[in-house]
């Protein structure tokens, strides 16, 4: 009884450090291993405890860092299986809108689906992974989802959407993305001219309805899936939805053809 009620206050002094930096988890198990403890310390016991604890925590500093890394680990594993239930859920409008923008294999064993900014660093860094993705890989669905989210993108991802209208969406979403510097409308419409399309129609294209639609359905996956942000790549088994893989942000070459090989 004794141990027990002293593993109840060692751990409720050690949900004390953990929520300061913001985890709650560890304070959640120290009221359930208190509930079940038969009477409480009293507060001068506790007050005891506590100074053990936070004098062992002093002397060893690595345990609370082996704490938060499990409790960060936990956390991204329940972010994952939210984000592919939610993948699952809204899995026609991620990977057979007609709307959003594709390349490749209509009839591929593996679907990619992409949301991206064209302002966003990591964006255009992975840019160049999936098109050297697309290159290599002929037996591949890609689908783009303009997801604009930084200042000044918008105009980007219209533009773009409305490069797809006149068959020329990757060459000018490939333009945008090598682009280094913060894109300005003019630089955008410069770099449309560039890739050969009719500015007329691009920019009365931009204004549609089509394009302000695909915006808005991007924008409310975004929400149903929770993303935290740009890029997000969606890996999807088109023979088996138990391979669904969800990636939060820059990957790798090699890791993506590990992912894209595990789901095919």
């Amino acid at each position: 009884m004794k141990f027990r009620k002293l593993l109840c206050a060692s751990l409720a002094s050690l949900s004390i450090l953990i929520t300061a930096n913001g985890y709650a988890d560890a304070s959640q198990l120290a009221a359930s291993t208190a509930k079940d403890a038969a009477q409480p310390l009293s507060p001068t016991q506790v007050k005891e405890v506590q100074q053990v604890i936070n004098d062992y925590l002093l002397n060893n500093p690595k345990l609370i860092g082996q704490v938060i890394q499990k409790l960060q680990l936990q956390q991204r594993q329940e972010m994952q299986s939210k984000t592919i239930q939610a993948i699952h859920a809204n899995k026609g409008e991620l990977f057979d809108s007609i709307t959003s923008p594709s390349v490749g294999n209509p009839n591929s064993a593996v679907t990619i689906v992409e949301f991206s900014d064209y302002q966003c660093p990591n964006c255009k860094e992975m840019s160049k992974t999936l098109k050297n993705v697309i290159e290599q890989d002929k037996n591949l669905k890609v689908v783009f989802k303009e997801f604009p989210i930084f200042p000044g993108s918008a105009y980007a991802a219209q533009a773009a959407l409305a490069a797809n209208m006149q068959g020329k969406y990757l060459e000018l979403r490939n333009a945008l993305m090598a682009d280094k510097n913060p894109l300005t409308k003019d630089d955008v419409l410069e770099t449309a001219k560039r890739v050969g399309l009719s500015l007329n129609k691009l920019e009365k294209d931009m204004q549609s309805q089509a394009v302000k639609d695909e915006l808005k359905q991007n924008l409310d996956l975004a929400q149903k899936l929770d993303l935290p942000g740009t890029p997000a790549l969606i890996i999807q088994s088109n023979t088996d939805k138990d391979k669904t893989y969800f990636i939060p942000g820059q990957v790798s070459l090699q890791m993506l053809q590990n992912l894209i090989k595990k789901a095919s």
